[in-house]
């Protein structure tokens, strides 16, 4: 190709580049991040191009490439085609800070609607929960109540019951825990509720229940008191008497073989002789 002919497709080329940096500026203008993204692409390959004509250019005109006119006309494009991608860099780093930001956003909205719904979750969890406590309670003051009022007029009875103490004791224990599960249940109540008028209302009944529960357990306790008290007053202290040992009486000494029938006579002789003075008498002659 003659030098024309290619300074001619050189100009060319720069006239692509130009429209294509007026495509840029129009597509980041209206937001198209895949046009400003293709027309960039096109505009690297055209100034490429553009390049070679160049080369072209100054081996026909043999000058270097560092010519002063040479280098005005590169430079020239060069600042056309910076100035674009410059533009195009931006738009795609405040774009990228956007989507981060609308990401972000977009998580904290996530988020906040995830602590709603768990909210609304809960709530109705609760709501489901109120009536299920409510119903325990009750139901567990009327039969622990009615046990206890059973016990109660039984104490009552001054005697005519005597129950076990052990086993009495245990059915108070474990009355008194039951009341404390049915508490436990009034109390979770009254935290998920904050319908006020209704907590007035279920406070009374609570308050009522409760009076009759401990006037009869204090009863059922007093009572329990009286039998252990009279259960420890009773009882016999068993004492180990040693046993009595049959007296053995006293064994006579052994006959003497010296006397014979006449000296036993003599010596009989001798105590009556003497009967007026004795006042004690041994079983043998050596003591009188």
């Amino acid at each position: 190709m003659s030098l024309t002919e290619v300074e001619n497709l050189r100009d060319l080329e720069r006239e692509k580049i130009e429209k294509t940096t007026e495509k840029i500026y129009e597509a980041i203008e209206k937001e198209n991040y895949r046009l400003v993204q293709k027309y960039r692409e096109n505009m690297g390959k055209m100034l490429e191009k553009w390049e070679g004509y160049h080369l072209q250019v100054a081996g026909l005109r043999k000058v270097s490439v560092n010519d002063k006119g040479m280098k005005q006309q590169h430079q020239s494009i060069l600042e056309v085609t910076e100035k674009a991608s410059e533009a195009a860099e931006n738009y795609y780093n405040q774009l990228k800070k956007i989507k981060k930001e609308e990401k972000q956003a977009d998580r904290e909205r996530r988020a906040a609607q995830s602590r709603v719904d768990q909210e609304l979750k809960s709530q109705a969890e609760r709501e489901a929960r109120k009536p299920i406590l409510k119903d325990y309670f009750l139901s567990e003051m009327r039969e622990i109540n009615k046990i206890v009022g059973d016990y109660a007029k039984k104490a009552d009875s001054r005697g005519s019951w005597i129950p076990d103490t052990q086993a009495l004791n245990n059915e108070v224990l474990y009355i008194e825990n039951r009341f404390e599960e049915a508490l436990k249940a009034y109390n979770q109540f009254m935290t998920l509720s904050n319908d006020m008028d209704e907590n007035n209302k279920f406070r009374e009944v609570k308050n009522a229940e409760e009076r009759k529960y401990r006037g009869d357990i204090l009863k059922i306790k007093t009572y329990l008191s009286q039998l252990q008290g009279r259960s420890s007053s009773s009882q016999q202290v068993n004492v180990t008497l040693p046993s009595r040992q049959a007296s053995t009486p006293a064994r006579l000494p052994p006959r003497n073989p010296g006397l014979t029938v006449s000296a036993m006579a003599g010596q009989k002789e001798v105590v009556k002789a003497f009967e007026d003075n004795i006042s004690s008498i041994s079983m043998d002659d050596r003591h009188v």
